[in-house]
């Protein structure tokens, strides 16, 4: 919900502090189906955490993020994330 093909969903990563810090390289708009598929190095597997944030307009306002989630732990995994809140 909220989101439409050509939004732009970028990757996040939280600090211990717990800010939100967009990962270098994990931008990308939906595309026509509403997905967006990257993938994971091997010395990335199972870090976290990280949540998908949904961008809107020229100041890429975050509109929309997802639950806390953690990468897939190995070789084959998906991870799918189907639930996503609108922010206040």
């Amino acid at each position: 919900p909220g989101a439409a093909p050509g939004m732009r969903i970028v990757v996040q990563w939280q600090d211990p502090a717990g800010g939100w810090h967009t990962v270098e390289g994990w931008q990308h708009p939906l595309d026509e189906h509403g997905f967006v598929r990257w993938g994971v190095y091997p010395r990335d597997m199972g870090s976290g955490p990280f949540r998908w944030a949904l961008l809107a307009g020229d100041a890429n306002a975050v509109t929309h993020v997802s639950e806390r989630f953690w990468l897939p732990a190995h070789r084959g995994q998906v991870h799918v994330v189907t639930h996503i809140a609108a922010t206040k």
